[in-house]
């Protein structure tokens, strides 16, 4: 339902109303504004007769969002300004040890709230039902009787509203988990989603936190001016892409933290750059069970540069970039990329790359499809279901799946009597189809993107559904490296070693191979001596030469040549 449907209202006391919220929660104008004229047309219309415009005529709102999205917070600040008396149940708080208590407590809060309507001035109250999962659970997956007793009572508590001036907005994590006869009209009609924050709502966010810190700090810094420059704030606000408002309020302490350890004196605190780095480093958002990384760089890759050129044109330009692939007439980037070959080839490098060159335009979120699967029937589709919703949610979006194989095996092949394999195929495959669905191909943006790149090293075991276009547009086989590419890995990883090609040193003249010199060429012999060795491998082989020459003397602050080369003789034997 867009804003456009609802009238503004020029009354001077709801614009103050309106200003006290925002100023209690900044970025949110736009739901704060909706809100508010949905209680406002309730409230002139007397509780909201069906005869009347949609606006006047809506009876309760269900508030959706993550943890830390401001649900709870908005409430209570529509509750304190929005004009009309309140009451405020947070659900989980009805039940106690007695079966019956939540479904008479629930309804002696509907009878307190249709008095307070009846004794107020403008006849009408509003009633926030917080945690509304906890009693509006779906009916068919509810696991107890009183699940069912309680949301009967619920149900009921809402249909004797209609004769009353009572709106009720209720607030839950996830709206599909709620029970459909709570949706209905004259119920909770209409669901209003907090969604992810834009860049500039977390710029605002980020200055009012950071104003309140002066006037809020603990007492070490009570009477301190804490400064931030706009440019710094305009970056932090790019790099902060999936965070929400309790995020960005956890950053700004972490951050506040910091200063304080390294200010010399309480009276001037000043949070600089080195501070956000170090409060960046522990901050993540709050909702993500899943692995969010900004580690590994491209430029940790050698030997792919054909392989990242493609990734780049696939995935990063069309993030980076979507108004020049409109303009070339390309109507959308493509929503999945599989990765596949051996293991050690870089698939997952590859895949947790794309974090860091992506950062100030797209959320990454990356998860061990293993760790989906569930031995509790039900569960593992839940958890695919609830990764692609977290990533919606948080788009622009790159989505890695890693060891996807785990998720989209062949159907056919499960074993087992509940046939998890298969549904949980089934149910990756619906979500995929999701994301392209009422997109009509050509009104897509970057910034409702959500990019799929899936790594298997079992091609074969993937189902063909999952292969097809429009769900994995492109293959990117990542075979073992060539010998230019080996001598391209052998070269980044010596350049980070101290190795030393003068073998004079500590008495050692007679060394065999005492003639390697240029920091290529042993990078090239070692390409000759290393066929069919993985990226991985290489990884492992400098490791252990470094080992080597440690456990020969732990003072030495250098290794040789022979002991890369010693390293590998090692790596043969143990293949």
């Amino acid at each position: 339902m867009g804003l456009g449907q609802f009238p503004p209202h020029s009354d001077k006391k709801c614009q103050h109303r309106r200003s006290a919220i925002e100023a209690d929660l900044p970025g949110l104008e736009e739901d704060i504004d909706l809100l508010l004229r949905l209680i406002d047309g309730f409230s002139r219309n007397g509780g909201g007769s069906r005869d009347q415009s949609f606006c006047q005529a809506v009876r309760g709102a269900l508030l959706e969002g993550g943890p830390g999205a401001g649900k709870t917070a908005l409430a209570k600040s529509l509750a304190r300004h929005g004009g009309l008396p309140s009451y405020y149940c947070s659900c989980p708080s009805l039940f106690s040890r007695d079966r019956g208590d939540a479904e008479r407590g629930l309804q002696e809060i509907f009878q307190t709230c249709i008095q307070k309507a009846a004794c107020s001035e403008k006849e009408s109250c509003l009633l926030v039902l917080d945690d509304l999962d906890c009693i509006g659970k779906d009916r068919k997956k509810a696991r107890h009787v009183s699940d069912l007793g309680i949301l009967a009572m619920l149900l009921e508590c809402l249909d004797h509203l209609r004769g009353a001036h009572v709106f009720v907005l209720a607030i839950a994590g996830d709206a599909s988990l709620i029970d459909v006869g709570l949706l209905q009209p004259g119920r909770l009609e209409i669901t209003l989603k907090l969604s992810s924050l834009k860049q500039e709502q977390r710029e605002k966010i980020l200055a009012n936190l950071l104003g309140k810190l002066n006037t809020k700090s603990p007492r070490a810094v009570e009477e301190s001016s804490i400064q931030y420059s706009g440019r710094l704030l305009d970056s932090l606000a790019c790099r902060t892409r999936g965070f929400n408002g309790a995020d960005l309020a956890y950053l700004c302490s972490s951050a506040l933290t910091s200063a304080l350890r390294r200010s010399q004196s309480s009276d001037h605190v000043c949070i600089e750059e080195e501070d956000w780095e170090v409060a960046m480093e522990g901050a993540h958002p709050i909702d993500i069970p899943w692995l969010f990384v900004e580690g590994a760089r491209l430029s940790d890759l050698a030997g792919m540069d054909e392989i990242i050129q493609t990734v780049s044109e696939t995935i990063l330009q069309p993030l980076l970039q979507p108004e020049a692939l409109r303009a070339m007439g390309v109507p959308r980037a493509s929503f999945g990329v599989l990765l596949y070959g051996p293991s050690g080839t870089g698939k997952t490098t590859l895949g947790l790359a794309l974090a860091a060159a992506a950062q100030s335009h797209a959320s990454f979120l990356a998860v061990e499809c293993s760790e989906l699967v569930n031995k509790v029937v039900g569960e593992s589709e839940r958890a695919v279901a609830r990764l692609f919703q977290v990533a919606r949610h948080r788009a622009p979006c790159i989505l890695f799946l890693d060891h996807v194989e785990a998720i989209a095996g062949r159907r056919g092949f499960d074993t087992s009597s509940e046939q998890t394999m298969d549904r949980m195929l089934s149910t990756l495959l619906m979500e995929m189809d999701g994301l392209t669905a009422g997109d009509c191909m050509h009104d897509r943006t970057g910034s409702d993107m959500v990019i799929v790149v899936a790594a298997t090293n079992l091609l074969s075991m993937l189902d063909e559904a999952f292969l097809r276009p429009g769900r994995l547009d492109i293959l990117i086989e990542m075979a073992l490296p060539d010998k230019e590419a080996r001598a391209a890995i052998f070269l980044l990883h010596f350049s980070r070693m101290p190795l030393r090609f003068d073998t004079a040193v500590r008495g050692l003249k007679s060394e065999k191979n005492s003639t390697f010199t240029p920091l290529h060429e042993f990078a090239e012999t070692m390409a000759d001596l290393s066929e069919g060795l993985s990226g991985a491998d290489i990884q492992g082989l400098c490791q252990e030469a470094a080992l080597l020459a440690l456990r020969e003397d732990l003072d030495r602050s250098y290794l040789l040549p022979r002991h890369v080369m010693e390293a590998l003789d090692v790596k043969r034997r143990n293949t």
